[in-house]
């Protein structure tokens, strides 16, 4: 499939319940436009389509931008009784 320069598209999706997901783009959504998204073959319209906060992006993705930066974000429950003494690493 050939992308065309300078125009978003889906990055990727991931269900986050059984009656929501998390849908990423290649670039934020930032106008007020709604972004065309629909499901299945029969392009069924979605219940509601809403913009979360980057942390929120971040607790499903693994990381969110901000100011030219990229922070990672892990879980404090992932942590839960490992040795996190020297510091814990991403790649």
């Amino acid at each position: 499939m050939e992308v065309e320069s300078g125009r978003t598209h889906l990055n990727w999706a991931a269900w986050s319940s059984l009656k929501t997901g998390l849908v990423s783009f290649t670039r934020d959504w930032e106008d007020g436009a709604r972004p065309e998204l629909w499901w299945g073959t029969d392009k069924l319209a979605l219940a509601s389509v809403k913009r979360v906060s980057a942390e929120q992006f971040g607790l499903t993705s693994g990381y969110f931008g901000r100011r030219k930066r990229i922070i990672f974000v892990l879980p404090k429950e992932i942590l839960t009784g490992l040795d996190t003494g020297e510091g814990v690493y991403v790649a």
